[in-house]
């Protein structure tokens, strides 16, 4: 990406580009992976909103453009596409797979929904039946490690066909391929984003525990994101395509499928729609709507948003103490 001196922007003085640079921030990238913009606010309010406005806009124009070259690289991949399972036979159908890697999947739904259950299911079934890593970013302590031990315990017990006790070897193994992380801001969360990121862009470097990590689960993004577009509505605006950035670039470059959780706000007419509005909405490949009803006690999942099949499709299953289990899938 070019250099910010380079896109000829007013805001953009010498000075002002040598402030950015002593942090780090020279390229239009570093702006957009930057978890440090918050620093920039020591300029004055004044100089702050012109030159983050400028740029955000300048990031605006040019992403079509962007989004083109990314759906590019992602084509170029296609050929040796996989796709993780999700732990539910009914969502891996509508999904023709699963999970896609090199892709970013959205999991949006009101609260009590099953967002995190099926986030908790996914890591169980990639990291027992693909022996994968899957890195678990925790931002509302929500995440149980019994929960998913009684996952990987179901899981193992249905494909070895054990009629006893799994044995607690076996069981450890799978839950060490669960790397859980903890994470109440948005500074922190980047901070583990870009962590994960240094580690795995070079395989012959990185740490051994990574070069199989294959998932990467972020519960909830909106919990991040929400607190932060409330006050200083650029800054906020800046982190968020920051953030959405870096899981990108994780996703394409490192051929990960990324699962986040977002949750509904009131939308017109009464009807629940996605949180964090427009910008972020271009931001996953994949958006799937999890709904509750309470008559069945079931959760309904539909694919909303896709970007190579059909957004009809729809898939129910229930929450029991093993697990999910799946009832069928309406195609």
């Amino acid at each position: 990406m070019p250099k910010l001196i380079e896109l000829g922007l007013p805001s953009l003085t010498p000075e002002i580009y040598s402030i950015l640079a002593s942090q780090g921030i020279i390229s239009v990238e570093d702006f957009m992976l930057s978890a440090d913009i918050s620093k920039l606010e020591a300029w004055g309010s004044g100089t702050l909103k012109e030159v983050v406005a400028e740029i955000l806009h300048y990031l605006e124009c040019q992403r079509v453009g962007l989004k083109s070259g990314l759906r590019g690289v992602q084509d170029m991949q296609a050929m040796g596409i996989q796709y993780l399972p999700t732990g539910c036979d009914s969502l891996d159908a509508i999904l023709e797979g699963g999970l896609r890697e090199g892709t970013l999947t959205e999991l949006v739904g009101a609260s009590a929904t099953g967002k995190t259950q099926l986030c908790m299911q996914v890591a169980a079934s990639v990291a027992y039946k693909c022996r994968a890593l899957v890195a678990y970013i925790d931002t509302c302590h929500s995440f149980s490690s019994i929960r998913v031990a009684h996952m990987v315990g179901t899981l193992i017990k249905t494909s070895e066909g054990h009629q006893g006790g799994v044995a607690a070897d076996e069981l450890g193994k799978v839950l060490k391929g669960i790397l859980k992380f903890s994470a109440f801001d948005i500074y922190s969360a980047l901070s583990i984003l870009h962590e994960l990121h240094a580690s795995i862009s070079n395989n012959f470097q990185a740490p051994e525990e990574f070069r199989h990590l294959r998932l990467l689960i972020v519960d909830s993004a909106s919990s991040l994101i929400s607190p932060i577009l409330g006050g200083n509505q650029i800054q906020g605006h800046a982190l968020m395509v920051g953030m959405g950035a870096i899981l990108r670039k994780l996703a394409i470059e490192n051929h990960l499928a990324v699962l986040i959780t977002n949750h509904t706000v009131g939308g017109e007419f009464g009807q629940p729609k996605p949180a964090l509005g427009e910008s972020w909405k271009r931001i996953p490949d994949v958006r799937l709507l999890l709904t509750h009803n309470p008559s069945s006690n079931a959760s309904e999942v539909a694919v909303i948003k896709h970007s190579s099949i059909a957004c009809n499709k729809q898939a129910s299953f229930c929450i029991t103490k093993r697990g999910l289990q799946s009832a069928e899938a309406e195609l």
